[in-house]
C-alpha cells in the first residue's frame, strides 16, 4: 500500500475540503493583517481626540467593532481550519491503521502476550504523520500567507524600506533552501539510528541470534553494548546539530527584523514615516517574523513525516514480515481439502492429544475456568505456544507454529466482547478487509447469523448506525454481527471464543450449523452442556 496516496485522497481529490479550508484559510489571513491597520486607526482617533477616552470609543464604536471582527475572523478562521485538519488526518491514519489490520500486521496487537515486533515502529510513524499532517499542513499554508501577506503590506507602508526588507526575506529564504538538504539528511539519519538502537535494544531475539553466531558470549556482549552506545551518541549528535540549525535560523530572522525596526523607529523620529505607520510596521514585521518560524517547523516537521511515510511503505513492501493476507498460493490451503491437526502436550501431566479437523467440522475446547482454554486458542492465531499446552498446528501440512501472528484470513479470533465501533452497520462489517466486498457477500453473511431480516426492517438498512452506550442491538446480536465481518472475510478457521453467549441455545446451534455449511473449521471454547452437540470433536482441559 502506497501512504502517500492517501495523503493525495484525502488532501487533495477532496475538492469541498480544499475549498472551504483555503477560503477560511483566506478570510482568517485578512482578519489577521487588516487587525494592525485598524488598531492604528483606533489608536489614531483616540489620541487626536479632543474628548476623554472613553468617549473616544464611544464615538468611534464602528472602528472598534471592526478590529473586534477581525480579531474573531483570525481566531475562529484558524480554530475551524485546525478541527477540520485534524478530523481529515484522523480519518487518514484511521484507513492506514484498518489496512494495517487488513494485511495482519496489527492483528490483536492489545492483547497480544508478544506484540507483533513491527507494531512499535509503525505507531510511531503513523502518529508522526497524524501530526504531521493535523498540524504541519495548515501551519505551512498560514504561514506562506502570512509571510506573502505581511511583505506586501510592509512595501505598501513604505516602498523604499519595505523593498529592503523584502530582499532581506529573499537572502533568509534561500539560506532556508540551502540548509534545508542538511536538516532532511539529519533528521532521517538521526531518525534511523533511533530506529536501528530501538530494535537493538528492545529485540531480544536479536540480540540473542547476535550472542549465539558469535559462540563469544560476554566478548559479543560488550560488542553489543558498544554498539548500542554508538547509535545513541550519534543519534544525540544529529539531533544537536539540528537543533543548532534551527535555532540559528530563528536567531538570523529576528536579528534581521529587529535591524529594521531600529531603522523604522529612526525613519519615524526624523519625521519620514508617522507613528502609526511605526505601528503597524512594527505588527507586520511580528507577523514576518512568526511566519518564517512557522515556515521553518512545517519543513522539519514535513521531513519527518516522509522519513515516517517511508519507512511505512517499506515495511508495507517488505513480503517476509507476514502471511500474506490474499492467500495467493491456493496449493497451500486447498479449501476442498482443508485439514486442520492439532497435537496438545500438557507438561504438567504428560498428556498427549491428537486430532484431525476436516472442513466443515467443529472442535470444542472444554474445561473449568482458568484451565487455560482462552490462552490456548490464542497461541493458535498468534503462531506461539501457550503457557500451560505445548502444541504442533498444522493447516493442510503447512505449519503454523512460528510464523507470528497471522492474519485474519487464515485464522480470525473472535473474543466473547464483541468488537464494534460507532458507525454504520456497513463499516463495521467491512472494517479491516482490503479487498472489495458486495452487497451480496454481506447479506450472505448476515444470513448466516440470521441478522439478515433484522438488518433490512431498520429504516436505514445497511447505513443504520451503532452507538454502544445507547445500543439498537443486544449483546447477542452484536456478538453475531462479529461473526458475520469475520465470515466476510472467509477464513479456514474461525475461533469462538464464547463469542455466542449472549444468544439463545437454539438460535446458536442454527448458527453454528450454518457456518460449518460454508466449509469453515470452527473451534468453538462455550461452557454450556448443549455445546457438545454443535462439535464433531471435543477436548476437554484440565
Amino acid at each position: 500500500m502506497k501512504i502517500k496516496k492517501y495523503i493525495l485522497k484525502y488532501y487533495m481529490s477532496d475538492w469541498r475540503f480544499l475549498f472551504f479550508t483555503t477560503s477560511i484559510l483566506f478570510i482568517s489571513v485578512i482578519g489577521m493583517l487588516l487587525l494592525p491597520q485598524a488598531l492604528s486607526n483606533l489608536i489614531d482617533k483616540v489620541v487626536e481626540s479632543n474628548l476623554d477616552v472613553i468617549s473616544s470609543l464611544s464615538e468611534n464604536i464602528f472602528k472598534i467593532a471592526s478590529v473586534v471582527t477581525l480579531f474573531l475572523l483570525y481566531v475562529i478562521g484558524n480554530n475551524i481550519r485546525s478541527a477540520m485538519f485534524a478530523n481529515k488526518a484522523d480519518l487518514m491514519v484511521a484507513d492506514i491503521r484498518r489496512k494495517l489490520f487488513g494485511i495482519g500486521i496489527l492483528k490483536n496487537y492489545e492483547e497480544s502476550e508478544s506484540p507483533n515486533k513491527f507494531y512499535n515502529i509503525f505507531s510511531h510513524d503513523v502518529t508522526t504523520a497524524q501530526s504531521a499532517l493535523a498540524n504541519s499542513v495548515p501551519e505551512f499554508q498560514m504561514a506562506l500567507f502570512q509571510i506573502i501577506g505581511a511583505l506586501l503590506l510592509i512595501v505598501f507602508i513604505n516602498p523604499s524600506l519595505g523593498g529592503v526588507i523584502f530582499l532581506g526575506f529573499v537572502i533568509i529564504f534561500l539560506i532556508i533552501i540551502y540548509f534545508e538538504k542538511m536538516i532532511r539528511y539529519l533528521t532521517i539519519e538521526a531518525r534511523e539510528s533511533y530506529k536501528e538502537a530501538f530494535r537493538v535494544a528492545k529485540d531480544p531475539l536479536f540480540f540473542n541470534e547476535f550472542v549465539i553466531q558469535s559462540g563469544a558470549v560476554e566478548e559479543e556482549k560488550d560488542n553489543f553494548n558498544r554498539k548500542l552506545v554508538d547509535f545513541v551518541s550519534k543519534n544525540k549528535r544529529k539531533r544537536r546539530l539540528n537543533y543548532i540549525l534551527n535555532f540559528s535560523f530563528t536567531l538570523i530572522t529576528f536579528i534581521y527584523l529587529s535591524f529594521f525596526v531600529i531603522y523604522a523607529k529612526y525613519s519615524m523620529d526624523n519625521n519620514e514615516i508617522s507613528k502609526s505607520e511605526f505601528f503597524e510596521f512594527i505588527a507586520y514585521s511580528g507577523i514576518l517574523a512568526f511566519g518564517i518560524i512557522r515556515l521553518m517547523s512545517s519543513i522539519g516537521d514535513f521531513i519527518k513525516t516522509e522519513a515516517s511515510l517511508k519507512s511505512v511503505e517499506t515495511e508495507f513492501s517488505n513480503k517476509n514480515l507476514l502471511l500474506p493476507a490474499k492467500i495467493e498460493d491456493e496449493s497451500i490451503f486447498d479449501r476442498r481439502e482443508l485439514k486442520l491437526e492439532i497435537n496438545l502436550q500438557n507438561d504438567r501431566s504428560e498428556e498427549n492429544i491428537e486430532l484431525l479437523l476436516e472442513k466443515g467440522q467443529a472442535l470444542l475446547i472444554k474445561g473449568d475456568s482458568g484451565v487455560g482454554k482462552s490462552s490456548l486458542c490464542r497461541s493458535f492465531y498468534r503462531g506461539s505456544q501457550g503457557k500451560r499446552y505445548r502444541h504442533q498446528l498444522s493447516l493442510c501440512g503447512f505449519n503454523l507454529v512460528g510464523k507470528g501472528v497471522l492474519p485474519s484470513k487464515i485464522i480470525n479470533y473472535i473474543p466473547s466482547e464483541p468488537y464494534i465501533f460507532n458507525k454504520s452497520i456497513f463499516d463495521n462489517l467491512t472494517y479491516g478487509l482490503n479487498f472489495e466486498v458486495t452487497k451480496s457477500d454481506i447479506f450472505f453473511a448476515l444470513e448466516v447469523v440470521k441478522l439478515k431480516e433484522l438488518v433490512l426492517s431498520m429504516p436505514d438498512g445497511l447505513n443504520s448506525l451503532i452507538d454502544r452506550s445507547s445500543p439498537k442491538l443486544s449483546t447477542g446480536e452484536m456478538q453475531r454481527l462479529s461473526l458475520a465481518r469475520a465470515i466476510i472475510s472467509h477464513p479456514l478457521v474461525i475461533i469462538l471464543d464464547e463469542s455466542l453467549s449472549g444468544v439463545e441455545e437454539m438460535l446458536t446451534e442454527k448458527i453454528i450449523t450454518n457456518v460449518k455449511s460454508t466449509d469453515i473449521l470452527l473451534i468453538i471454547i462455550s461452557h454450556r452442556n448443549s455445546a457438545n452437540k454443535l462439535a464433531e470433536k471435543v477436548i476437554e482441559l484440565k
